[in-house]
């Protein structure tokens, strides 16, 4: 496991990251925003999304070159179950075809015939305000084929600015949405445009799900079409019909990207609140598997004789026990118990 680290971030995580078995790299943003040619992105790269410009950071998983793929995750996400179709699919092999068959891909797309997958991804449709527009990808999941050239592409699109208000990346739509000047716009412009046909967009409801309503709500103006459900909302991602990943079992999810839900280490339970509302009853059982997952690496700590750690100072928590597992002393962040990493480190 690698973690990417901005020299500003570095002080309050890099130890703690380096103890739980992480590679700390810290990196400054790929490029030096003062040297962006284009005036706009030059301006706003440096105060809108996320991050500003440090989200650029990961665009250094392309650098990875010593592994066939890297995967990019966010810090508030959770893997929960194995990925390996996706690797075969996109390392080749074997076992390849077979895979890709199997991979979960969004609207049941087939996988490029003539040439390799480069990136796989997920879309943000909550970014699309209305019917039509392009949507940018979400950059808190990302399977990318390392290359170094592909990254120094990157580099010379961001620093060349070429990006305008409204229309976004070379004025083909890719702009006026949270995050178009970093990671969610840019990725998407360069495999929609400038490399097309060399990246898959993967089914959101399985990788990297959010738990987002996938149809415009009310106020949204557009004309249904012939093949919606009567009286629905039209789809963000322009199909007729859609999957709600608010009803998708948890045992079909692989990862999932705490955004909607917010962060597990929040105390939000959503509880009685749910039993109508798929939102909440899937929310709540994914920051169940986080907790879960947080409580499976205490123990495995504990059975190893990595005992700095005591139970009464990591688990006193009695705010919804069964649910928190001890990690929770009150609804809230502040209610939250933080993780006490032992002093022996490193993970098996």
């Amino acid at each position: 496991m690698i973690a990417f680290v901005h020299p500003s971030a570095a002080a309050c995580s890099a130890s703690d990251l380096r103890a739980l078995g992480y590679d700390v790299r810290v990196k400054e943003t790929p490029v030096n925003a003062t040297e962006i040619r284009g005036e706009f992105l030059r301006r706003t790269i440096q105060v809108r999304g996320c991050c500003q410009e440090k989200e650029l950071l990961k665009l250094y998983a392309y650098t990875l070159t010593d592994y066939p793929v890297a995967v990019h995750l966010d810090v508030d996400s959770i893997l929960l179950r194995p990925l390996d179709d996706l690797f075969d699919a996109m390392i080749g092999g074997g076992d390849a075809a077979e895979a890709a068959r199997r991979l979960a891909v969004h609207g049941g797309a087939a996988l490029p015939e003539n040439g390799p997958v480069n990136f796989f991804f997920t879309r943000d449709y909550n970014l699309v305000n209305k019917p039509g527009k392009p949507a940018g990808i979400q950059g808190g999941f990302m399977a990318v084929r390392p290359s170094v050239e592909v990254y120094e592409e990157y580099r010379g699109i961001v620093l060349q600015g070429d990006h305008y208000p409204g229309s976004g990346w070379g004025r083909k739509g890719h702009g006026g949405y949270y995050g178009a000047q970093q990671i969610q716009g840019l990725c998407a412009y360069y495999y929609d445009h400038v490399h097309p046909g060399t990246a898959v967009e993967l089914d959101r409801c399985r990788y990297n799900q959010m738990v987002d309503d996938p149809r415009f709500g009310r106020g949204v103006k557009a004309e249904p079409s012939a093949g919606m459900a009567g009286g629905a909302f039209p789809c963000r991602d322009g199909r007729d019909e859609c999957e709600d990943c608010r009803t998708t079992p948890l045992g079909k999810i692989r990862s999932a990207h705490f955004t909607i839900c917010q962060k597990p280490w929040t105390c939000r339970y959503f509880g009685e609140k749910s039993a109508g509302d798929t939102h909440g009853r899937l929310c709540d059982e994914l920051h169940g598997e986080w907790h879960r997952i947080r409580s499976d690496l205490e123990e495995m700590w504990r059975q190893d004789g990595r005992d700095t750690i005591r139970v009464g100072e990591v688990q006193d928590g009695d705010y919804r026990l069964d649910h928190f597992r001890g990690h929770c002393s009150r609804a809230g962040g502040r209610g939250y118990i933080p993780l006490k990493i032992p002093t022996t480190v490193g993970l098996p």
